[in-house]
Order: structure tokens, then C-alpha cells, then sequence
């Protein structure tokens, strides 16, 4: 999956990351969960690494990072 690596930064309404602007539309919440999707891709990675397969938290974990990268089958 191809993406603006972060950290990215909110600016009013606003997504900076890497020397870019995303030009969407969007509110201040909207814009502080853009910004915090690195993090979380990362934390959904590391839960894996913790979590036990059989937990429902870990095919939680899986499906939401599938879904991220565009890898549902």
C-alpha cells in the first residue's frame, strides 16, 4: 500500500505529512484522525504481535489493517 508516511500534523482543518497537503474537505475531527492513521496502523500491527489468534481482537486487529491496505478477499 502506497502512502505519505508520517508523522502528519493538523493545521485547522488541514493534513500536513512529509512536505504534503491532503486536499480533502474536511472538519477538525475529520483531519486529527487522518493525521492519527500512521499511529494507529502501527498499533494495530503491534497488537498482533501480542494478541492471541483465538481472541476476537485479534481477527478485529487483521480485518481492520486488511480493509486499511485495500487486501479484503
Amino acid at each position: 500500500m502506497k502512502h505519505t508516511p508520517g508523522p502528519w500534523e493538523v493545521v485547522g482543518t488541514s493534513v500536513y505529512g512529509n512536505g504534503l497537503r491532503a486536499c480533502l474537505p474536511m472538519n477538525g475531527a475529520d483531519a486529527r484522525l487522518m493525521a492519527a492513521a500512521p499511529e494507529m496502523y502501527e498499533a494495530l500491527l503491534a497488537a498482533l504481535n501480542v494478541l492471541h489468534p483465538d481472541f476476537p481482537e485479534y481477527m478485529a486487529a487483521k480485518n481492520a489493517i486488511a480493509k486499511a491496505t485495500g487486501e479484503m478477499r
